[in-house]
């Protein structure tokens, strides 16, 4: 081939693989940016946001765990604390079972999964909300299940006097019960009574621990069916004069399958604004409301993809970093209870039973490292 001719062909395929490079590195960039995760239920793979969130802060992820973390074994309780703290997250909420604690009498103390509990929060400097729950036979109503405040308020005010008083300092904040606005903490939703239990027990936590914070237990939901709307208890807890006894409420404003900003009435966090309307207008612009449960189910009836949860993820996050007045949000769940497909409650993880991350893991992450 004549030398000029050779240098022509050279310099085509160096033209060549530059325009190669150029095309391939936006490509690759934008990979990087969307994040693909397989999905372990067989629904496919998808994208996550990358999309930076202003005013998000890492202060404000937490997981919430039900009563799963509670009833493990000591060695998974330590691998998970661990695992939140890796992830990385600020806060956990864990159940507290009263009846696992003092199953027989007042005097019958077990302490051991909350220690383990509280010992690995403190190594792994996570913030902790425990949520009392749990009634034990011998302070219940003759029928009546573990979900049920007892007939004597006192003696769940006393139980969460002397959790804060073992656990001083080491605890950011008690909520009580959960979802007291719902049947199965009452014969029916009751303010009134519930306003006694913050009324009994909020005094005794704060001599215990002055600084813990004291929550108004889980509402949410829309009224019928047994419920009756987190809004319209927590007006109804300040006409019944609740407002001296809680530092904060916590909320649990569930819209799957919709997107928090796609509802625009009659969803949990719509219902939950107008809370914040009835906090403001009772003179209580200062507290703030923590969001102690939020998730999607990946599973069962009802349930969304994977790809469809972390969207709800990202979301309620970019919604929640607009609000001054916003806590901690909780995702719920950290992992899969089960795999029975009759019911939606065993899929709200953000990994399956087995441990295989869903899609919505990575979203978090993402959304953690974006934080200021």
């Amino acid at each position: 081939m004549p030398r000029s001719r050779r240098a022509i062909v050279v310099a085509l395929v160096v033209v060549l693989v530059a325009v190669a490079v150029a095309v391939a590195l936006p490509v690759a960039a934008h990979k990087s940016h969307t994040a693909a995760s397989p999905n372990p239920t067989g629904t496919g793979s998808g994208t996550i946001n990358t999309t930076p969130i202003s005013g998000l802060t890492a202060d404000q992820f937490g997981l919430s765990t039900g009563v799963q973390l509670f009833n493990e074994k000591a060695h998974k309780i330590d691998l998970d604390m661990a695992a939140f703290a890796a992830l990385p997250t600020r806060w956990v909420r864990t159940a507290v079972r009263w009846d696992t604690i003092e199953p027989t009498s007042p005097a019958a103390d077990d302490w051991t999964k909350v220690d383990r509990i509280v010992a690995d929060a403190t190594k792994d400097h996570l913030s902790l909300i425990l949520d009392i729950t749990g009634t034990p036979p011998w302070a219940r109503a003759p029928g009546a299940g573990i979900v049920e405040f007892p007939p004597d308020l006192r003696t769940y005010a006393t139980f969460t006097g002397k959790i804060a008083q073992r656990y001083q300092g080491k605890v950011a904040a008690y909520e009580l019960g959960n979802e007291p606005n719902h049947l199965k903490s009452f014969a029916t939703p009751d303010p009134k009574l519930y306003e006694q239990v913050l009324q009994l027990s909020y005094p005794l936590i704060k001599a215990a621990d002055p600084n813990a914070k004291v929550l108004i237990g889980g509402l949410g939901g829309t009224t019928g069916n047994g419920v009756l709307g987190g809004d319209e208890y927590l007006a109804d807890l300040y006409k019944d004069g609740a407002k001296p006894y809680f530092d904060g409420v916590s909320y649990h404003p569930y819209t799957y399958p919709m997107l928090p900003s796609d509802d625009k009435g009659g969803r949990g966090w719509s219902r939950m604004l107008h809370a914040r309307e009835v906090m403001v207008a009772n003179g209580d612009a200062a507290k703030k409301i923590w969001v102690t449960e939020y998730g999607a189910p990946t599973g069962g009836p009802g349930s969304v993809s994977q790809q469809q949860q972390a969207a709800i993820m990202y979301d309620a996050y970019r919604l929640w970093a607009t609000y001054p007045w916003a806590g901690p949000l909780c995702w719920f769940d950290y992992r899969d209870k089960g795999t029975d497909t009759s019911t939606h409650a065993n899929f709200f993880g953000l990994y399956v039973r087995d441990g295989q991350p869903k899609v919505s893991v990575q979203q978090y992450e993402s959304l953690v490292r974006s934080a200021r």
